[in-house]
């Protein structure tokens, strides 16, 4: 007869043990460690775990979370980080390959061939390997764009000429794209998505999550029939008098509100598509060396998407260390909960609303 009540008894103290367990877990007290706070996008991240009360220690080894001291990340600056069971390193080995201009279209033209990688990126040439394609490719009533490693949209050229483009590495350029036309515009202005991805190798798992919000950048000047770089390049930084005085929206979600005719699930749906195709290229190489059982890497990446006036999109370019200096409340307040729900994928704190979607598992 009471065989029935022990059976539910059991499970019920199964059930109670493995919350506590789990509340234990998230209640755990976690340090972190840097080395240096001279990165200033780092910034973001310490004032998060300041507020969840997350201790910083000076112990070397003993941390739980590892912070970059600077946006240098190179192997080599990884391999001193050795780390152990239950410890996270706030980067991520060969980042290079996202981070890099010129790498990040070698990796996709190796994998995919030209025409799949310019349907992903703006199609693009290294010289002098692509000599030979561009010169099949090279159409006088087109504009490109030579870039060379900056990041944030700096180190920008706008050129049409045959000779003067072949030439641009003695300009200190390192690749040439083709510029993409009919961009989606916001009172005139030409506009681009920020769009933040955040990858975490935890062994020989890797996964990539997007977040579901990002900065709206705008150019400088509005669309005209004659392109040049204040009306043709679009950057946060270019942008900020158009936040400050004309109230121009900084968030995407902000325009979604503006524009109802920004279809944003069908956007971060392509979004998506696309970056997946950037980590089924490179994920093979991305977290080679740390493969310790028990511990984790992670690091935040930001991605530019042009946007044309049919909604179809391509990554312009992935930055390694994204600015996170906020320029608005609004930006602030965003960057604070997409570093807390950086923490919520890490298991750290509870975030059971947590605006990053995992696009892709490897």
């Amino acid at each position: 007869m009471n065989s029935p009540n022990y059976t539910y008894l059991i499970l019920l103290s199964i059930v109670i043990l493995v919350l506590l367990f789990f509340s234990r877990k998230q209640n755990k007290t976690y340090t972190w460690y840097q080395c240096s706070d001279k990165d200033k996008g780092m910034n973001v991240m310490r004032q998060v775990l300041l507020k969840h009360k997350l201790r910083k220690t000076t112990d070397t080894k003993g941390w739980n979370i590892y912070l970059p001291c600077d946006n240098k990340y190179s192997n080599k600056y990884v391999r001193k980080v050795r780390p152990r069971i239950e410890q996270m390193v706030g980067f991520i080995e060969n980042n290079g390959i996202l981070g890099s201009k010129v790498g990040l279209w070698k990796t996709l033209k190796n994998y995919y061939g030209f025409d799949k990688a310019g349907v992903i990126m703006p199609r693009s040439y290294i010289l002098p390997q692509d000599r030979e394609q561009f010169d099949r490719d090279y159409d006088k009533n087109k504009l490109y764009v030579l870039k060379n490693e900056k990041q944030r949209q700096q180190g920008i050229k706008l050129e049409r000429e045959y000779w003067d483009i072949v030439n641009y590495k003695d300009q200190g350029f390192k690749i040439i794209q083709e510029y993409e036309k009919h961009p989606l515009l916001f009172h005139g202005h030409k506009l681009n998505f920020r769009i933040y991805l955040l990858v975490v190798c935890d062994g020989d798992k890797k996964t990539g999550y997007l977040y579901n919000d990002g900065i709206v950048s705008y150019t400088e000047n509005p669309n005209t029939n004659v392109i040049d770089y204040g009306n043709g390049i679009a950057s946060f930084y270019t942008s900020k008098d158009l936040y400050s005085r004309r109230g121009f929206p900084i968030l995407i979600s902000q325009l979604q509100n503006l524009k109802k005719t920004v279809p944003w699930g069908l956007l971060f749906n392509r979004f998506s598509s696309l970056t997946r195709g950037v980590l089924n290229a490179s994920g093979i190489d991305l977290c080679k060396i740390s493969k310790n059982a028990g511990s984790k890497n992670f690091q935040l990446f930001g991605i530019d998407f042009f946007v044309n006036t049919n909604y179809e999109p391509k990554i312009l370019e992935i930055n390694i260390g994204p600015g996170m200096t906020p320029l608005l409340e609004d930006d602030k307040e965003m960057r604070i909960r997409m570093h807390e729900d950086i923490l919520g994928k890490l298991n750290i704190i509870p975030r059971p609303i947590n605006n990053f979607k995992k696009i892709w598992e490897n």
